[in-house]
């Protein structure tokens, strides 16, 4: 069964205590994190539009039911911006490699992962690149 193959091939519990760096800005990033409980805080400079200006300071606090660098599962990644813990927080981290292979050995599912992947890369392209996706660049 996909589903338990994936939380027992890919899916890895990250426990961080409050006030802990868990990623910075620059880092290369292989999984994907969803918020199961805590409270972190995600910052990130983003870019001046393109008719100028100055670039915007983001700061956004993700709770439980929250993730993050989804962009890892589908394509390279590095970090835009910084997460750190403003209390003790438990992460499932979501291997990209893992979630990979155990993806492409399920042909159906496959291909419709590849899809979403082509998709949400495409809107990843045409955006400010960010770790945080709001309800996913894909229509």
């Amino acid at each position: 069964d996909l589903l338990k193959e994936l939380c027992r091939d890919a899916l890895v519990p990250v426990l961080v205590l409050p006030e802990q760096l868990v990623f910075t800005v620059g880092e290369s990033c292989g999984m994907m994190y969803i918020v199961v409980n805590g409270m972190a805080q995600y910052t990130a400079q983003l870019p001046a539009g393109r008719g100028g200006g100055h670039p915007t300071l983001v700061r956004r606090v993700l709770q439980g039911g929250q993730w993050l660098s989804e962009a890892a599962l589908w394509t390279g990644w590095v970090h835009r911006g910084e997460l750190r813990t403003l209390s003790e927080c438990l992460f499932f981290g979501l291997d990209a490699a893992k979630f990979a292979k155990v993806i492409s050995s399920h042909k159906s599912v496959h291909s419709c992962a590849a899809g979403y992947a082509r998709k949400f890369v495409e809107g990843l392209n045409s955006s400010v690149q960010s770790d945080i996706t709001e309800a996913g660049p894909v229509d």
